[in-house]
């Protein structure tokens, strides 16, 4: 019997041995905003994810101490509707353009959170990053706008 003979995917888990990591990381690109000390930084996606943390990439540099406690707010589309989850973590290391977030509870309700965003990747529209846009001001011309089209 050898060390990964319980495995049923052939004779070495050789992406988790490559890896070391007890926990396998799954890449996910999920939309989500990053909520820290009352303010929220959108425009983030996360690169990985496993039933402990994810790796979040940031649309911009973000100073944060490691064991700073944040609040992540999962933007999920289901195929049809998008649907929110959350989720409270625990800041591991911060880089330039990413952050390293162990979530602070591990019991079923985070699992199933975890669960939820692995299965619904297959459903997610974009593949990479959206640029960022200016976003459009209708403002007086929009009543107009309304009429026209209904006309």
């Amino acid at each position: 019997m050898t060390l990964f003979s319980w495995w049923p995917h052939g004779d070495t888990p050789s992406d988790v041995v490559s890896d070391n990591r007890i926990q396998p990381r799954i890449d996910a690109f999920i939309e989500l905003t990053l909520c820290c000390d009352d303010e929220e930084l959108s425009g983030c996606h996360t690169q990985n994810i496993s039933n402990k943390g994810v790796y979040i990439d940031l649309p911009h540099a973000l100073e944060v101490e490691p064991g700073t406690t944040v609040d992540l707010r999962f933007h999920i589309w289901t195929g049809r509707d998008h649907i929110a989850r959350f989720l409270r973590a625990s800041v591991v290391r911060c880089e330039e353009r990413g952050l390293a977030v162990r979530f602070t509870d591990h019991d079923l309700a985070t699992h199933a959170v975890v669960q939820d965003i692995i299965y619904y990747q297959q459903y997610e529209r974009r593949s990479e990053r959206r640029a960022v846009t200016p976003r459009l001001s209708f403002g007086a011309n929009f009543s107009a706008w309304v009429a026209r089209l209904m006309a």
